[in-house]
């Protein structure tokens, strides 16, 4: 709740969650015994579209942190 839980600006909410996670300190670890239950796409059309709007929604992550893409300096991550 600290750094505002999923928005509605990109459509790669957990990717933009993520970076709002690392920059506010929070360190995201791998779970290798994690489950997860999901909806595969039932045509190729549909899962070009998924992976459409995957790629877009991390463009769209890499611009909205744009200032934190090649900066790895503490500042620009506690901002």
């Amino acid at each position: 709740m600290e750094v505002g839980g999923f928005t509605a600006d990109t459509l790669a909410e957990d990717c933009d969650l993520t970076i709002r996670m690392l920059r506010a300190g929070y360190i995201v670890r791998y779970a290798e015994t994690a489950l997860a239950y999901t909806e595969a796409p039932e045509t190729i059309k549909m899962f070009l579209r998924q992976r459409f709007r995957w790629s877009f929604g991390i463009m769209q992550n890499l611009w909205k942190h744009k200032e934190a893409l090649f900066n790895s300096t503490k500042e620009i991550w506690d901002s």
